[in-house]
């Protein structure tokens, strides 16, 4: 007998994926209420801080979708390719909140607010949903 149950893994694995799908999905809905905009997935998407700023301006005069891209999105920790464009929408919305640029360090500012927010939904350190979390 195996000291590690692969199943059972597996199943809590997918259980995390399954709540961090739940949580950046109802997280996106809560950051589109906030600012007052849609997004939706494109091909083609704003890919600089300013481009993100004037993207996220402009749906807000306009009532457009904010575009995020929706590229390489089939195999994610999320359950859906959906679930992940739901994440980039988040991930873009925290730069244009904070003005943080696309380099290391705003970057890792930007990942810094996405684990604050997954402490506070009850995801703490440690848990299998902050682990996997991690890993994309």
């Amino acid at each position: 007998m195996s000291l590690l149950d692969t199943s059972s893994v597996t199943r809590e694995v997918e259980q995390a994926r399954a709540n961090l799908s739940i949580w950046i999905r109802e997280l996106a809905e809560e950051t589109a209420a906030e600012l007052g905009v849609s997004w939706r997935g494109a091909r083609i998407a704003p890919q600089t801080l300013e481009a993100v700023v004037a993207e996220f301006r402009a749906a807000m005069l306009t009532r457009l979708p904010v575009r995020v891209s929706s590229r390489f999105c089939e195999q994610t920790i999320y359950l859906e390719p959906d679930d992940n464009v739901a994440f980039r929408f988040v991930h873009d919305s925290r730069h244009y909140f904070l003005r943080a640029g696309f380099e290391t360090e705003p970057e890792l500012l930007v990942a810094s607010c996405h684990l604050a927010r997954l402490r506070w939904a009850g995801y703490p350190p440690g848990s299998i949903e902050y682990i996997v979390f991690l890993l994309q």
